[in-house]
């Protein structure tokens, strides 16, 4: 996204100017807090006590009397229009808590916070919550990351810097031409698009920080290493599996400039960098960029924001770059580089498609092609013998053992409590799981409807085609990578390591497996369901099946030996494909975006979607029948309204759930609708209100 015009920086710089230097001897003595809380500032006054002290200043930390407690919050400046009345009533700052020189948030953070709560419609106050870790604002004592759990190949993490190919020279050349910008860098998988980041941070100015995003947690280990090679103890890491005391210490590194590299997940984008000189996000198409619940924001675009605050360059990468950025480069808003070779030009791997409803089956979920295939590496690597094995990569989006269980009988099928979806059959610890509220049930020997005995579990997740692999190929050392199978701290590193080290031939997960992993020794990949993504209703299903079909594709052949790609499914007519097989991202762009303009589906249009939920059915039903009756009656400028009706997910963690979109050409027009909608509905009981702009998932 672009920084639209209903949200100019200027507004936001010109309220947190710091021109006006604040003095404790002025008559400025009413200022704005705010707490990690959902809401907006509070007003609380100097106290006569604090007339000694340095005058404070936009970002210190501050402690205020809040209800019948004592809170932190953030000072943001001068309050104004306070009446005589409300001076009667005003309760004093208690303190300020800063422990060094600098305040606790720089002023572009402060920006930031503001901009994110207008444009996604929060309060500065939730967005304050999600910037700043728990643990800095509960005092947690800072604990250094320990590393030593994700060392990988000696070989990857060396300090030796490889010479560039022309591409990646040409591409860094561009990056550096300019202190600020947006740079989309296109480059196939396999292109060396991580050692042009490396060279881009180092090009920076003294002082200058850096912060580098990836989609997954999972993706962390291999760049920790390389980035650790270069930058030694001037990286830091910041994510969800590290310990409190860890994320504290990365925190403040960035605060005080003692980092000038932090490698980072979706919430490391709000991290309190002073100087920021680059913001790179990797893979930048990943929908785990955006936030699914709470506050939901879209880190890449936060990038592409932050990046205008603090003048600072943005790098957004991929080999397959969303449709929206992709558009963007076209229309002149980003600077397209592209890499569209490997390094030492070694060959994309070929792609070949398995039409399920004719092939010869191995097992219920291997056709027989794709395992002779498995075989012709076994055999490859018994015949050559003391050379680098090849190994097998295997996609399977859906993880447990099945994820239905259904009774021949009656058709009664096992569904969760709390969610209008079937339940998961875990037979490793035989439990009945839901995936989206994590309720767990004990399987019955009988169904709870009939009585019926004759209990059949229908289709495949990667436990049981762990087992089938298993079965047909027993004596090849295998590993699973799932949500299951990573729950422990640097689990995803000592997998990962098993196939660095050759301790394992194959690897099967779900799509983390296909993200950003450079293991040279993949030869063989494939995706044993290719139709899952497609025939999800989202308009999106189709790029995000691409996306992930060549994300998968570029594991295989980055070594010595040239690399072989399977796709297993039913329809192999489906256009993406077509696309897929001739690694064609241009193709693929250019026939999705006559598609979207048609529809008028972003890039053309931006979207809010609003969706409504409630506990009790009776009053959640009459409730949606008054909000049927207002969206029959809405009418605005520039602005369509869909819905509203049911989610695909209709009953979620115990809620009935609706939704409906809203789109128009222009977010100021969005926004006020959205902002209309609300008022018309606000006096309607029983049901909750969820706002997601720029939605990415419509379930």
């Amino acid at each position: 996204m672009c920084v639209c015009t209903a949200f100019r920086l200027s507004r936001i710089q010109e309220q947190f100017s710091l021109t006006k230097i604040m003095s404790i001897k002025s008559k400025l003595l009413f200022f704005d807090v705010l707490m990690p809380i959902a809401s907006g500032p509070f007003t609380y006054a100097l106290g006569e006590d604090m007339e000694d002290m340095p005058a404070p200043v936009p970002g210190n930390r501050v402690l205020v009397p809040f209800k019948n407690t004592k809170k932190s919050g953030v000072l943001l400046g001068p309050a104004s229009d306070v009446s005589s009345e409300i001076r009667k009533r005003m309760r004093n700052i208690i303190k300020v808590e800063d422990d060094g020189d600098i305040p606790f948030l720089p002023k572009s953070l402060l920006e930031l916070i503001n901009w994110t709560a207008r444009y996604y419609m929060s309060s500065p106050g939730a967005v304050l919550k999600y910037a700043v870790p728990t643990g800095v604002w509960k005092g947690v004592k800072r604990r250094a990351v320990n590393t030593t759990s994700l060392q990988t190949d000696p070989l990857r993490s060396s300090d030796i810097r490889p010479r560039l190919a022309p591409q990646q020279a040409e591409v860094l050349s561009g990056i550096n031409s300019d202190d600020k910008g947006v740079y989309l860098l296109r480059g196939v998988t396999g292109s060396g698009k991580t050692e042009v980041y490396i060279r881009a941070i180092e090009s920076l100015s003294e002082g200058m920080g850096a912060i580098v995003l990836v989609p997954e947690i999972a993706l962390t280990s291999q760049m920790i290493a390389r980035f650790r090679a270069r930058f030694g103890k001037h990286l830091d890491v910041f994510h969800s599996a590290l310990s409190e005391g860890e994320r504290v210490s990365a925190w403040k590194r960035a605060r005080t400039g003692a980092s000038k590299v932090v490698l980072a997940v979706r919430s490391g984008i709000f991290l309190p960098f002073e100087r920021l000189g680059i913001i790179i996000v990797d893979e930048e198409h990943s929908a785990t960029y955006k936030q699914s619940d709470g506050l939901k924001y879209s880190a890449r675009d936060l990038a592409v924001v932050r990046g205008a605050l603090q003048s600072a360059k943005v790098v957004l990468g991929s080999a397959t770059p969303s449709i929206e950025s992709s558009y963007n480069a076209v229309q002149g808003k980003y600077r397209l580089l592209t890499m569209p070779e490997r390094i030492k030009k070694r060959p994309m791997p070929l792609v070949g498609l398995i039409d399920m409803k004719n092939a010869a089956r191995a097992s219920m979920s291997i056709s027989v092609e794709l395992a002779k295939a498995v075989e012709q590496v076994v055999e490859k690597n018994e015949r050559e013998k003391g050379q680098e094995k090849g190994q097998i990569l295997m996609l399977l989006n859906r993880r447990g053992y099945s994820p239905m269980v259904l009774c021949e009988d009656c058709g009664h099928v096992s569904k969760c409590d709390s969610c209008n979806v079937s339940l998961t059959w875990h037979k490793r610890d035989r439990t009945l799981r839901c995936h989206h509220c994590g309720g767990v049930r004990n399987p019955l020997d009988f169904c709870p409807k009939c009585g019926g005995v004759k209990i059949s579990y229908i289709g495949q997740g990667t436990q049981r085609a762990e087992e089938e692999l298993t079965g047909l190929f027993p004596d090849i050392n295998s590993v699973r990578m799932d949500h299951d199978s990573t729950r422990e701290k640097f689990s995803h590193e000592r997998i990962i390591r098993s196939m660095e080290t050759s301790e394992n031939q194959m690897i099967l997960g779900t799509q983390m497996v296909a993200k950003g992993h450079d293991l040279p020794g993949v030869v063989l990949a494939a995706v044993i369901s290719g139709d899952v993504l497609l025939g999800l209703p989202d308009f999106r299903s189709a790029e995000k099946g691409f996306q992930l079909f060549t994300q998968l594709a570029g594991r295989a052949g980055r070594g010595e030996q040239e690399g072989r790609v399977f796709i297993q499914t039913f329809d192999p007519e489906h256009y993406v494909f077509r696309y897929v097989c001739k690694h064609d991202y241009e193709g693929f762009f250019n026939h999705e975006i006559k598609l979207r303009q048609e529809l008028g589906y972003p890039p053309f249009s931006r979207l809010a979607r609003v969706v409504l939920h409630g506990r009790v059915k009776d009053r959640f039903d009459s409730a949606m029948a008054k909000v049927t009756h207002v969206c029959r009656g809405f009418r605005m400028h520039g602005v369509s309204l869909l819905g509203p009706a049911p989610c695909p997910l209709e009953r979620l963690r115990g809620r009935y759930r609706w939704h409906l979109l809203l789109k128009s050409r222009s977010s100021q027009q969005l926004h006020q609708a959205v902002e209309m909608f609300l008022v018309k509905t606000q006096n309607i009981g029983a049901i909750k209100i969820d706002v997601d702009i720029d939605p990415s998932n419509m379930m």
